[in-house]
């Protein structure tokens, strides 16, 4: 497992991490947009440093895309298909996945 996919932190730390209540963390994971790995010991959810890149990203589909939570279901599992397929373009898609404009 990479450093960056091992679950390190807490959902109040991954909350504060992107600017957003614990609470609604807990709905875009009930929502089907997230799921974080839980702490066998005490089934308290622990986020790595890949899970705070997609959770900034559902973060800014919401609020700079104007995407509702179905919005961003879809384009999130449009773009897995795309990862899954092998998508020819899909260095393009991730530049647009990490937020960073196109030069």
């Amino acid at each position: 497992m990479d450093n960056k996919d091992k679950p390190v932190m807490p959902v109040s730390v991954a909350a504060e991490m992107i600017g957003v209540c614990d609470r609604t963390l807990r709905l875009w994971e009930k929502h089907g947009l997230i799921t974080p790995e839980r702490n066998p010991e005490n089934d308290r959810r622990m986020y790595s440093f890949s899970d705070i890149e997609k959770l900034k990203y559902i973060k800014h589909l919401l609020d700079t895309e104007g995407l509702n939570i179905n919005g961003v279901k879809k384009f999130l599992r449009f773009f897995d298909n795309c990862v899954s397929k092998g998508c020819t373009k899909l260095e393009k898609c991730e530049k647009y996945m990490s937020c960073e404009e196109e030069e």
